[in-house]
């Protein structure tokens, strides 16, 4: 374990940082793909169910559920570009900021107690800037996790740490004194697997925590999802099963943000999947084995997945055909409908439901990232809704 301190410059090969560009470029392309069918003025009948079966129920996405309160920024959080929220049993906040294009080492892992005031941590992330249509984009740290007092933070491509070691698309325990562990290495999975078979391309995206210590881990770029457990005997993390998706109209799956629900499965946000519907977005859920089927469609560029402590399933969309001030927050009840509870959403990336059912929402200014200071966090109070 080593502890890394900020710094103003971090020296990078220009292969590397090439590479790290290259391979994070297919999420930055699907974050502003097109999709068909974009008007949402019809039902639309979708596969969907957080239970074992599956059934029928109706998305209307022009509904607003009664009584919901308006998103609320909060206000003492200086972000950059965040791309991962979490929040802990404790109330504590955590969220990954990738930084800006300006400054190539402003990635970071901020912590905002319950209280509110912060937890300074001294690790910090590179980035890297890549010019793609004329505009810049920026690559790096991509999603947090807590479970109890360890915080998982995974580095997506483009992203790095001081030592050679630590270069993108890897698993890391960071602790609140800024020790940083390296647990796996998700790009060695794509090297060795290829588990879509569409040749190596690594992004690392989105992770999360089961109650049994089980982690799954989100490739965005190798369309894969895999659930890693530790080995009893020397701790690393071993991989237990790998799920891969396939392309849908010649457009890659992209699985992006990643929940384990109720029922010990995971769910996991798709840009495209199988099933037909409005939009060609989807929500898988994976069990441990490795199996999934589509219980989600119908979506436009669905970027995350959370469960209340109700156990209602919600889903966050990132954008309608790009635009600003499309996205989506929606909530699937129990009884099987879905309900569009928040929209004008500018380009969220992430979200993070509290013990109290209090929803968080990450935004960022534009898709390729904004500057200093232009990321938002939006909290959504349902229990205090009038």
């Amino acid at each position: 374990m080593i502890t890394f301190w900020s710094k103003d410059e971090h020296g990078v090969t220009t292969a590397r940082l090439l590479l790290r560009i290259v391979v994070l470029l297919l999420l930055l392309n699907t974050l502003a793909c097109r999709t068909t069918g974009s008007s949402r003025e019809e039902p639309v009948t979708t596969p969907l169910s957080p239970s074992p079966s599956t059934q029928a129920v109706t998305l209307v996405a022009t509904m607003t559920t009664p009584g919901i309160s308006q998103p609320q920024r909060l206000e003492n959080l200086i972000l950059d570009n965040p791309r991962g929220v979490a929040v802990a049993a404790t109330g504590d906040i955590f969220v990954a900021d990738s930084g800006t294009a300006d400054n190539p080492f402003s990635g970071r892992i901020i912590h905002r107690r319950r209280d509110g005031t912060a937890g300074p941590f001294a690790v910090r992330f590179g980035a890297a800037t890549t010019v793609l249509a004329g505009e810049a984009l920026l690559l790096g740290l991509s999603d947090v996790a807590v479970a109890g007092d360890r915080l998982f933070v995974v580095m997506g491509a483009g992203a790095w740490l001081e030592s050679p070691l630590y270069s993108g698309n890897r698993l890391m325990e960071l602790s609140q004194t800024g020790v940083i562990t390296d647990r796996f290495d998700i790009g060695g999975v794509e090297q060795q697997f290829d588990p879509d078979g569409q040749g190596i391309d690594s992004n690392a995206a989105g992770v999360a925590v089961e109650p049994t210590g089980a982690i799954w881990l989100s490739d965005a770029a190798g369309n894969w999802v895999a659930r890693v457990t530790p080995s009893q005997t020397s701790g690393a993390y071993e991989v237990s099963s790998i799920t891969a998706f396939p392309a849908i109209d010649d457009r890659e799956a992209v699985p992006t943000g990643i929940t384990v629900g109720p029922d010990g499965s995971a769910y996991v946000a798709l840009f495209n999947c199988k099933q037909p519907g409005l939009g060609q977005g989807g929500i898988a859920r994976v069990s441990a084995d490795g199996n999934y089927d589509i219980v989600v469609t119908g979506l436009t560029s669905p970027i995350d997945v959370a469960f209340d402590p109700s156990g209602r399933l919600y889903i966050l969309e990132f954008a309608n055909d790009n635009a600003p001030q499309s996205g989506k927050l929606s909530v699937v009840e129990l009884g099987g409908s879905v309900h569009m509870l928040v929209d004008q959403l500018n380009y969220p990336t992430s979200m993070s439901i509290d013990l109290e059912g209090r929803i968080y929402v990450a935004e960022m200014a534009t898709p390729s990232g904004g500057s200093s200071g232009s990321g938002r966090l939006l909290m959504i109070d349902v229990a205090t809704a009038p």
